[in-house]
């Protein structure tokens, strides 16, 4: 636990530090549509990629600490963001489309109901808990995240990022080099803190 407690800390200390990636553009001050997390379980959910096959199901009680998580370091950063209701509206209205059209142009859709300059789109692809025999680990968590940023107005997508596990030193992490995290057998993280340290990356890189 002091190891995701730590590698969460580190990550702070960096964000304070952190500029906003060339050729991002500069998004403070305007409208952030945040979607909550949710898990891509065939190609039509995903905006980019293909989903995996024979997926474990996300429960609701894994993702609702993530959408929390993300929603206030958005607003300790001083993004105006939108979250709730609004967005549920949209989804209602659209809900007859979602599966005739592409997930991109679904949330393009749900952007511009919501009248957002920006729409972040948060999804859980892959979790694998911490697995532990009394105190000995089995095998350390692993996840996949992807996050998108889709700027509404322009119709575009603006920036994609993908997070897993892999065995990378954290300095390459930190600096930008790849997103990942360095994993070994004496990992103590739980899937909740791994997750976590990715979205501080995705804020990050994003320069949210």
């Amino acid at each position: 636990m002091r190891k995701g407690v730590l590698l969460i800390g580190i990550l702070l200390l960096f964000s304070c530090t952190s500029r906003t990636p060339k050729g991002l553009t500069q998004i403070k001050g305007k409208s952030l549509a945040v979607v909550k997390f949710y898990q891509p379980l065939d190609d039509r959910d995903l905006i980019a990629g293909i989903a995996l096959e024979n997926q474990r199901k996300i429960s609701k009680e894994q993702l609702e600490p993530l959408d929390i998580f993300l929603e206030q370091e958005l607003l300790v950063r001083g993004n105006n963001i939108v979250v709730g209701d609004k967005l549920a509206i949209c989804k209602k209205k659209n809900a007859l489309q979602k599966k005739k059209i592409s997930a991109f142009k679904y949330w393009l859709r749900i952007g511009e109901c919501a009248k957002v300059d920006f729409l972040l789109v948060p999804q859980i692809i892959s979790w694998e808990p911490l697995k532990k025999i009394d105190t000995k680990i089995v095998e350390p968590a692993k996840i996949i995240l992807e996050l998108y940023l889709m700027d509404i107005k322009n119709k575009k997508l603006l920036k994609r990022f993908y997070f897993t596990e892999k065995h990378v030193k954290l300095v390459d992490n930190v600096f930008g080099v790849d997103n990942y995290f360095s994993i070994d057998k004496s990992d103590e993280r739980t899937a909740e803190i791994v997750a976590k340290e990715g979205i501080i990356t995705a804020i990050m890189e994003f320069g949210l």
